[in-house]
This record gives C-alpha cells, sequence and structure tokens, in this order.
C-alpha cells in the first residue's frame, strides 16, 4: 500500500490528475506518464503510488535515472490546469466538489529509499 508520509518522500513531488473513464478513477502521474486505476479516488491514488515506487526502484536496479521522467501528452496536463483552476474556483464560490464528480488533480511525493529490485510491473 503506497503511503503519503511526507517524511518518508524525497520531497520531489509529481502532478496527479484523476479523471474517470469507464467507470474507474484514473490517477494520471503526468510527469511520469504513470496511471493507478481504482473504484474510487484514493484506491487510484494508492495503486498510482506502489506503481510509481516500482519505476523508480526499476530504474535503480538499470542504474538509468532516464526511466524515471517520460511526461504524459500535453493534453493531459491542459486537463490537469482546468481541473485544478475548477477546483479553486470551486472553493471562491464556497461548493463542495466542485470539479472532483470527474476530475481532480492533486500531488504525490516520490518515496525516499527505494531499493534497486522492488519493482513489479507497471500498470
Amino acid at each position: 500500500m503506497a503511503t503519503r508520509n511526507e517524511s518518508d518522500s524525497t520531497g520531489v513531488k509529481v502532478s496527479v490528475l484523476g479523471y474517470k473513464e469507464h467507470g474507474d478513477w484514473v490517477a494520471h502521474a503526468l510527469e511520469m506518464d504513470i496511471i493507478g486505476v481504482g473504484d474510487t479516488w484514493e484506491e487510484a491514488l494508492s495503486v498510482l503510488g506502489e506503481n510509481i515506487h516500482a519505476q523508480v526502484s526499476f530504474a535503480k536496479y538499470q542504474g538509468d535515472d532516464s526511466l524515471i521522467f517520460q511526461p504524459a501528452p500535453a493534453e493531459f496536463f491542459e486537463r490537469f490546469r482546468e481541473a485544478k483552476e475548477a477546483e479553486v474556483r470551486a472553493l471562491v464560490k464556497r461548493k463542495r466538489g466542485g470539479s472532483w464528480n470527474h476530475s481532480r488533480s492533486d500531488y504525490l511525493p516520490i518515496p525516499e529509499n527505494i531499493p534497486a529490485g522492488d519493482y513489479a510491473a507497471v500498470v
């Protein structure tokens, strides 16, 4: 299970776009172009954390840091900007939920002290 404990992270955070696709939540780490899928936003974010852990571990195992950051297509960065803007507008209008019914934005820290070779398949 992925952790979001700030004390266990490097301080490096990736932008995460959340959106519904085929009834499931997708959490998409934009700078890494890695996803996590779940029935809920929290579950998708947890799976994404596990997949990020696996990718960083694999990069360490290969000794190739170029395997970590492979950006998603530009359209997803634009969707992230739109989701973040909608969330701020919802706060200003004092609405709860705002864009969260269909999209979300968040930041996920990259964990620290990942052992090389502790990777699994990345979705």
